[in-house]
């Protein structure tokens, strides 16, 4: 019965071998249920509470090109002042001696592809998922670079953000040309536990410096909430959880 599966402990293959059976979804919307947090207005003042005090490991820290370390919200320097230790990864080699030779630490490697030889308490992938053409290789890291009880973190552009969704519907997206693939709740929760890390949370956020535009339909989140809407449909991106047992 659906019932039986209100707590999500188990994989759906221990409960079923059909992934479109009744038992099946019902154990991932229970997940699903289990996992929903509210929307955060600033994603970068979340992402420093949970890494303040943290062993960190930082992956995209060049964000493209090595000048984005002089915006505001670069990300990396955010995390590092905030961290007990963070060590930052990417595979722009070229940025990444720009930010060493500045006195960053800093490495250039190919997260998905080797071991750094040490494990995190935290870490953190900004919006770096979506351009990658192994997004399962993120999740084998992060098993084999995490402490036990450590946590992935991973922010990335929301497919069902209703003001993306409508730019589409017209004909207007603007999807960044190197994305390579947009996730969903349910996607990452079957990517994650297939690599041994279970769905904590996830929630919708802001970046933190968008325009009235977006600041006003995240207001609509709450009161949108009682016609059935969920409230990272409001949200440009989403933060996901993930946590090594």
């Amino acid at each position: 019965m659906a019932g039986d599966y209100l707590v999500p402990m188990k994989r759906w293959t221990d409960v079923s071998d059909n992934p479109n059976s009744g038992q099946a979804r019902a154990l991932r919307t229970a997940t699903l249920r289990a996992a929903r947090r509210w929307p955060v207005p600033n994603r970068l003042r979340y992402l420093m509470q949970l890494v303040a005090g943290k062993n960190v490991l930082d992956v995209g820290v060049v964000e493209h090109f090595s000048s984005a370390r002089q915006r505001a919200f670069w990300l990396h320097g955010h995390l590092a002042k905030a961290a007990a230790s963070c060590l930052g990864v990417d595979v722009l080699a070229e940025g990444i001696e720009t930010l060493r030779q500045e006195g960053w630490n800093v490495l250039a490697a190919d997260i998905t592809k080797i071991d750094l030889g040490q494990r995190f308490d935290l870490i953190v992938a900004g919006e770096l998922i979506e351009h990658l053409g192994d997004p399962q290789g993120l999740f084998r890291t992060a098993f084999t670079h995490l402490q036990s009880g450590g946590r992935l973190v991973i922010t990335t552009p929301n497919p069902y953000f209703l003001g993306n969704v409508l730019r589409h519907i017209r004909g207007r997206g603007k999807d960044s040309v190197d994305h390579a693939t947009l996730l969903f709740p349910a996607g990452v929760a079957e990517m994650a536990e297939r690599e041994g890390l279970t769905l904590d949370c996830f929630r919708g956020a802001l970046f933190g410096e968008e325009r009235w535009g977006r600041r006003a339909a995240f207001r609509l989140a709450g009161p949108m909430r009682l016609l059935g809407l969920v409230p990272e449909a409001f949200c440009p991106i989403i933060i996901y959880e993930c946590v090594k047992g």
